[in-house]
C-alpha cells in the first residue's frame, strides 16, 4: 500500500493529504510547505503507537550496519551514540520520529549529524 502524500493545492493555497478516504488540510501557503510536513508527521505519528524497536530503530539500526562496514570505527560510534540516545528519547518520552522530537532533543547534544542524515531517509 502506497503511503498517503502531502501535496499543494493552488486554488485552496493549502497543503493537503489524502487519509483513509478523507482529505484533511495541513497549512496554508502563508505557513509554508515544512510547517505541513510538521502537521502531516504527527497526523502519521498518531496512526500508530511508539514503541521500543519500532520502525525508527529499525532504519537506525539499517544506518548504523552500513556504517559499520563502510566508515571509521569513530564514526560508526560517533553515530550509534547519538542515534542510541535519540531512540530512547523518542521511546521514554512516548514522541513522534519527527522533526519536532529531534528539535526537543538536540540541545542536550554535542552534534546532530547522525540524525539529520537519517531523517533525509524517512521523507521521500
Amino acid at each position: 500500500m502506497r503511503r498517503p502524500q502531502p501535496y499543494f493545492k493552488k486554488s485552496h493555497h493549502a497543503w493537503y493529504v489524502n487519509l483513509n478516504g478523507k482529505t484533511t488540510r495541513l497549512a496554508s501557503e502563508a505557513e509554508g510547505e515544512e510547517a505541513a510536513y510538521i502537521q502531516y508527521d504527527k497526523l502519521m505519528a498518531g496512526r500508530q503507537p511508539i514503541a521500543e524497536g519500532g520502525p525508527v530503530e529499525g532504519l537506525f539500526e539499517r544506518f548504523l550496519e552500513y556504517h559499520k562496514s563502510k566508515s571509521a570505527e569513530a564514526t560508526y560510534q560517533f553515530y550509534r551514540h547519538a542515534l542510541d540516545s535519540f531512540a530512547h528519547y523518542i521511546v521514554s518520552a512516548n514522541k513522534s520520529p519527527v522533526l519536532h522530537a529531534v528539535v526537543g532533543w538536540m540541545p542536550g547534544q554535542d552534534s546532530s549529524m547522525g540524525i539529520w542524515r537519517t531523517r533525509r531517509w524517512r521523507r521521500p
